[in-house]
């Protein structure tokens, strides 16, 4: 998994994050995304590039959300994995 960080706004963080959302990286990608979020930042996870996503992955996914993350761009099987805290 890669992601790449960008200010849209001062308060407004879109993540893209590509490839796959597993064990091994999901740690990370939860880090950085609740740092944002306790910086105050708006985050956007954009997921259109994920293309798989392991249990670990939806839970890290399902926290950041209930934390306040949006995430967009994601493909339906992964929506539907992920859970209703992470709608569109």
């Amino acid at each position: 998994m890669q992601f790449k960080t960008t200010v849209r706004e001062e308060c407004r963080v879109t993540v893209e994050v590509n490839g796959w959302i597993v064990q091994e990286s999901a740690d990370e990608l939860k880090a950085e995304c609740d740092a944002l979020l306790s910086d105050g930042k708006t985050v956007e996870l954009d997921l259109l590039e994920v293309t798989f996503v392991d249990a670990v992955g939806a839970a890290a996914l399902r926290d950041l959300c209930r934390n306040g993350a949006t995430v967009v761009g994601a493909q339906p099987f992964i929506l539907a994995f992920i859970g209703g805290e992470c709608r569109e």
